[in-house]
């Protein structure tokens, strides 16, 4: 049987596996992945997070263990209008930030995969 992270993406099995993340122009905003009264995240191992946005032409995402901040020199950038997988790297990875020059509004689908 393969490891659940190398299958296609699966969202997690939770109440709330889906969410919008919202920030106005040039403000970055940080949202905990894991919320434990809302989504609970488990088994670390094989964790992604799917996102998607029609708002921006472009906009930047980070990952990290606290309320991060995302910044064109320390994130990924993503197209609008493209959803993207993305492997969490580490398990205290529990925050998720995006900044755009626009108004944006991220949807996040947490799961296993690829």
């Amino acid at each position: 049987m393969p490891k659940r992270g190398l299958e296609g993406f699966q969202p997690i099995i939770s109440t709330a596996p889906s969410f919008q993340s919202t920030s106005v122009a040039n403000v970055s905003t940080a949202i905990a992945l894991e919320a434990t009264s809302v989504r609970e995240w488990q088994s670390p191992g094989g964790r992604s997070i799917r996102i998607f946005s029609q708002d921006a032409p472009h906009y930047h995402v980070a990952l990290g263990d606290s309320n991060i901040v995302a910044a064109a020199s320390h994130s990924i950038m993503v197209n609008g209008g493209d959803q993207v997988i993305l492997k969490v790297p580490k398990p205290s990875y529990t925050h998720f930030a995006a900044i755009s020059s626009t108004d944006l509004t991220v949807n996040v689908t947490l799961g296993y995969g690829r």
